[in-house]
């Protein structure tokens, strides 16, 4: 993205996967970045912290994405949720820092589903142990403009905003990606379908 610099680094050890990232805005616009993704909690509030994240595994590598799902082939899906943006003024930096459990478990909705679909509806569950060699952090951001508003969602978490029109912010997503080979491979708890034994 012209005029956008994006720095990331990660660090792993034996309990935890950690990434930091920031952002450098000099293109002229504000910037918008989809990550904040809602997750409800137990007791029924939506948390917007910066651990939410989606993760997924595929040929030895871990993705941990902060960007709107793809509905994937062979899913019927009536919309997707984007998740909601951290706005990054011309002329100001963002950084944020999130760390995830290891072994990593995946949390991926439209695979998780997928697999379910194609099982008949059985239950998908997280806990098959592959290992990673290497992760891709990908984050999704777009250029802002006159076209697009933007309005507080979370009064606890200032700047955590809801873009509008939302078709129109991701139509303009360009993701940011940072690969990263590991120095030793890294435990995850892939998706399994669980079968009655």
């Amino acid at each position: 993205m012209d005029g956008v610099t994006a720095t990331f680094s990660l660090t792993c050890d034996a309990s935890a996967l950690s990434v930091s990232y920031s952002i450098e805005n000099r293109s002229g616009a504000d910037v918008g970045l989809f990550n904040r993704i809602a997750r409800i909690e137990l007791d029924g509030s939506t948390s917007y912290d910066p651990a939410n994240v989606y993760v997924d595994f595929s040929d030895e590598i871990l993705f941990l994405r902060k960007a709107p799902l793809v509905v994937p082939s062979g899913l019927s899906a009536g919309g997707v949720r984007l998740p909601a943006v951290t706005l990054v003024p011309s002329g100001q930096r963002f950084a944020e820092r999130f760390t995830l459990p290891v072994p990593v478990p995946v949390c991926e909705p439209m695979r998780r589903a997928l697999l379910s679909n194609k099982a008949g509806g059985a239950q998908v569950v997280a806990d098959r142990l592959v290992h990673a060699r290497r992760v891709e952090v990908v984050l999704g951001a777009f250029r802002g403009g006159p076209d697009l508003q933007y309005r507080e969602l979370f009064p606890a978490a200032p700047g955590v905003l809801a873009v509008w029109p939302p078709g129109v912010a991701a139509a303009r997503q360009e993701q940011l990606t940072f690969p990263e080979r590991l120095r030793s491979p890294l435990p995850v708890l892939d998706y399994r379908v669980a079968t009655a034994e």
